[in-house]
């Protein structure tokens, strides 16, 4: 039941702050490239027109090296 569970103490909430926190730091790189590519229509245009290779090639590789993971 939900009342039986122990509360944390400060230690573990903080401890766990660090951890989310960390967590979400290391995922900026995903957030900024998402940001920065193109509009899912205009990717699947381009796909259409020029294949999925010259689509990861001209719009996909250079953001990913413009934002490498670490």
């Amino acid at each position: 039941t939900l009342g039986s569970h122990k509360k944390p103490t400060w230690e573990e909430l903080e401890t766990q702050l660090v951890d989310m926190q960390a967590k979400y730091d290391n995922l900026e790189y995903s957030r900024t490239r998402a940001k920065e590519y193109p509009d899912i229509g205009d990717q699947l245009d381009y796909i259409f027109h020029h294949g999925v290779e010259k689509w990861k090639e001209d719009m996909i590789i250079p953001v990913k090296n413009k934002y490498p993971k670490e």
